[in-house]
């Protein structure tokens, strides 16, 4: 069975823009955090370092609102680039590919040093799901959503 693609075909990602993120993990396990109070873990903390540190890491990027679930994160990321070096290695597919890389790695270090429990076969779900941003009005209701992900958080089917 092939997998449905989820990229716009032709859209170029490493395209001054802003871009909406969903990152979940694997069989959407709460590795991030408490499932009842959302408190983050000492993982879910790894995690929101390395969120933030996005920008640090790649010049091109500014974070906007996010939010870390204890089995998902939502965020926006606008990239700018203006230069022909920053659009051949600073998109957003590599950008996401290498904090779940990072965060992956970081992971297996609470193993080993922590005695955190392993996961099975993979930490995150394999790819990502991502929205162009085309206009303000699906900006400001991208950050309401982020905003407001906490607060449906009782309703989601992951929650029990």
């Amino acid at each position: 069975m092939s997998r449905k693609k989820i990229r716009l075909s032709n859209f170029n990602y490493s395209a001054t823009g802003a871009y909406f993120i969903t990152i979940c993990t694997q069989h959407k396990i709460p590795y991030l955090g408490n499932k009842q109070t959302l408190k983050k873990n000492k993982f879910g903390e790894i995690v929101l370092r390395s969120w933030i540190d996005i920008e640090k890491i790649y010049n091109n990027t500014a974070i906007d609102y996010f939010v870390i679930m204890p089995n998902h994160i939502h965020g926006i990321i606008f990239l700018y680039n203006d230069s022909e070096e920053n659009q051949n290695k600073n998109n957003i597919i590599t950008i996401i590919k290498n904090f779940k890389s990072y965060t992956t790695n970081q992971y297996g270090t609470l193993v080993k040093q922590d005695g955190w429990k392993p996961y099975k076969t993979r930490l995150w779900q394999r790819g990502y799901y991502e929205h162009v941003i085309r206009n303000e009005h699906s900006l400001n209701k991208l950050r309401n959503y982020i905003i407001n992900n906490p607060l449906k958080w009782k309703l989601d089917r992951h929650y029990v």
